[in-house]
């Protein structure tokens, strides 16, 4: 049976998710999604007041795959994506030149998890979705009860 996960974004900046050639992928943030996701779980991402008014749906996204860390950072294909922020180096990753987003060790634990392990370096990548940016809808509030609605 497939979960459903919800979550709020606090930005978007094109790195979580990073939507590019006909996927999505959520590489960085939230971990505890991308840990437990599997193949068919669906994904809802709704902005904070704070990113963009009316918390809108940004999108609704189907696991394709859940790609071990190596299994991303580590492969040519996703190599030019922007959430592809690490790269394999010996038993962990290193951050790739150039990047200007999670250079903090306090970013890069809740991304890769705890040495030697790396649990949270578990990527999704998912090639059913829909993505609407700015541009979501708030529609979905009216499926909630009205005592559980918020503007």
């Amino acid at each position: 049976m497939s979960r459903l996960y919800l979550y709020k974004l606090t930005d978007i900046e094109g790195t979580a998710p990073c939507v590019r050639g006909g996927l999505l992928s959520l590489a960085i943030c939230k971990p505890d999604i991308r840990c437990t996701a599997q193949p068919g779980d669906l994904v809802f991402a709704v902005a904070r007041t704070t990113c963009i008014a009316g918390n809108l749906l940004v999108y609704v996204a189907r696991v394709d795959q859940a790609l071990p860390g190596r299994g991303f950072y580590g492969s040519p294909r996703f190599a030019g994506r922007e959430d592809c922020v690490y790269e394999p180096h010996g038993a962990g990753y290193h951050l790739r030149p150039v990047i200007a987003i999670h250079t903090k060790a306090a970013a890069q634990t809740p991304d890769l998890g705890d040495v030697p392990c790396f649990r949270n370096a578990r990527v999704i990548v998912c090639r059913e979705y829909a993505y609407f940016d700015k541009h979501g809808s708030s529609d979905y509030k009216l499926l909630l009860p009205p005592n559980r609605r918020q503007n």
